[in-house]
Formats: C-alpha cells, structure tokens, sequence
C-alpha cells in the first residue's frame, strides 16, 4: 500500500504548480542530458531550493476530513501509519483513506 498517494495531489501537486506558477523554478533551472532523451533534470543548485519548498509544503495544515483535527502533512502521514497498523494488527476492520481540507 502506498499511503502517499492519498498526499500526492493535495500536497506534492500543488506544490508543483504553485513553484512554477509563482515562477520559483523556471525552464532555465533545468537540464536535459543527450543520453536521456525526453528527460529532464533539476539542475544541482536549484535542488535545495526544492527540498525548501517540499519542507514548507510538509507543514501546510490541512483539516483531516474524518476526525475533523487541524493538523500539519507530517502529522497526517502519522495519523494513517497508525490507521494501517492498526488494520494488519485487526483492532479495526477497514484501513480508510485520508480526506483533506485545505484551510
């Protein structure tokens, strides 16, 4: 199971387009490499500059639709780590996946 998958839109995709709508990364910050045709890559000095982003994108709060907390992405993924842990283990009966509300 991949339990970022239910982050990946509200959190990796947006941050995504909010870097390149807000123009933080540009085309220009990127390179291609002749051997990796239709590949492109981050280019060295503009990689912390994505981790940064990533970091403040980790700690938006979201609403987490069940249990109705107010609570930062990493502590989301926690939450749902203990969920899935509890449904292998059997003290409850079905694993349900995270709903979010961006505040």
């Amino acid at each position: 199971m991949d339990l970022i998958e239910e982050l990946r839109a509200p959190v990796v995709e947006r941050m995504v387009l909010r870097v390149f709508n807000q123009q933080i990364f540009t085309e220009d910050d990127f390179e291609t490499q002749k051997e990796q045709v239709n590949r492109c890559f981050l280019k060295a000095d503009y990689r912390k500059r994505f981790i940064e982003e990533y970091e403040r994108a980790l700690k938006t709060v979201y609403q987490h639709i069940g249990s109705g907390m107010k609570l930062d992405v990493r502590r989301i993924i926690s939450v749902q780590v203990i969920c899935l842990k509890r449904v292998i283990r059997g003290t409850i009966k079905n694993y349900i996946p995270t709903r979010l509300k961006y505040l």
